[in-house]
């Protein structure tokens, strides 16, 4: 969080693990969280910007329900679900739904075809502008 509590994207390397949850080393070269690993790390791809879209929208996914995805997934069971059939979180409900759109974007099988970061931060301006008016709202009475 930036000292002016906007959000910013970190690299999930320098983090550390919330008790209960597992790190994966699959080789020297592909490590992290399975919940939140793009699919195309498991064909030793590198990190990298496709990468972190797909991680970003496990991210905003669980921001947004409160869940961990995934949880308590077995290596054997996430590149069955995972990777062969391409299973992703189901939509909650309470979900803006031009949200899900971008989520499901950045969940595309092939990394080529995911957003970019500039892509996602102007397809979430247009929903987060009533969060701004509220703010300013909220803030002038």
């Amino acid at each position: 969080m930036g000292d002016d509590h906007t959000a910013l994207i970190c690299d999930f390397g320098l983090s550390h693990l919330k008790e209960g949850q597992r790190s994966t080393t699959i080789s020297n070269a592909i490590q992290g969280t399975l919940n939140f690993m793009a699919p195309e790390r498991f064909d030793a791809a590198p990190v990298n910007y496709p990468a972190d879209v797909y991680s970003f929208a496990m991210t905003a996914w669980q921001i947004h329900t409160g869940l961990v995805p995934f949880p308590g997934i077995s290596l054997d069971a996430f590149h069955l679900h995972v990777i062969e059939q391409q299973e992703r979180p189901e939509y909650p409900n309470s979900m803006n739904k031009t949200l899900w759109t971008l989520i499901q974007d950045c969940w595309q099988p092939d990394p080529t075809r995911r957003p970019t970061f500039s892509g996602i931060e102007a397809s979430l301006q247009p929903i987060s502008e009533p969060c701004t008016q509220f703010s300013t709202t909220f803030s002038s009475t």
